[in-house]
């Protein structure tokens, strides 16, 4: 009998246990909206790169961690640095805030990106050789800003959503080594500039105009 009592009570104590664990895990993993507030060139994976505060100048109160996979990066107006990668990196969202002149630099490091909808791209984006992949079945990326450059490098942007990929109006478009599209592609004669880095255009939506 006591025995039972006993198995009773450690059965009872190890699944409160077990369920104060998944909730402290639950509660690590919860997604987060991290604003940059680093330096020119700063480490995205360094915590204190980043806060959870909307903030009004490079400056707040450190982040606990640096960007995970369910985490959104925003770059906002009050913070024109941008950071260069030092690994591969996956997040759910990435926002340019309209007016956001800085400069994002994926190094020679992969970025993944899984929300869904458009990647618009304002400031400087820096593709280097790594691969740039939005995976949502919606995504597209777009680049038709006066604020916006985006620089190819000898890598991928694969982008496996079914939106239109815009390349257009004023912004300037050095094309990565393979832009990969599942949906349509649009690469306008109205660019500021445009570079076709002797890139391959690998298109498996239904049109793609120039």
């Amino acid at each position: 009998m006591k025995n039972r009592i006993l198995f009773k009570l450690l059965t009872g104590a190890g699944f409160f246990l077990f369920i104060f664990c998944f909730l402290g895990y639950a509660q690590s993993a919860e997604a987060a909206t991290l604003y940059y507030i680093g330096a020119a060139g700063g480490d995205p994976s360094v915590a204190s790169n980043w806060t959870t505060d909307n903030p009004t100048a490079c400056s707040g109160t450190a982040a606990a961690a640096g960007p995970g996979s369910a985490d959104t990066m925003n770059f906002d107006i009050e913070c024109d640095n941008g950071p260069t990668q030092t690994a591969d990196l996956t997040v759910t969202g990435i926002t340019f805030n309209n007016g956001w002149i800085g400069t994002y630099n994926m190094g020679n490091y992969n970025l993944t990106r899984t929300a869904a909808l458009g990647l618009v791209i304002r400031g400087t984006f820096i593709h280097g050789s790594g691969t740039l992949t939005l995976s949502a079945s919606s995504s597209f990326l777009t680049v038709n800003s006066s604020d916006a450059t985006f620089t190819g490098g000898s890598g991928i942007v694969d982008i496996l959503g079914t939106g239109s990929t815009v390349m257009a109006g004023s912004a300037n478009v050095t094309m990565p080594g393979t832009l990969k599209s599942e949906g349509n592609v649009s690469i306008s004669s109205a660019l500021a500039s445009f570079n076709h880095n002797s890139g391959t255009l690998e298109l498996a939506g239904t049109s793609g105009t120039k």
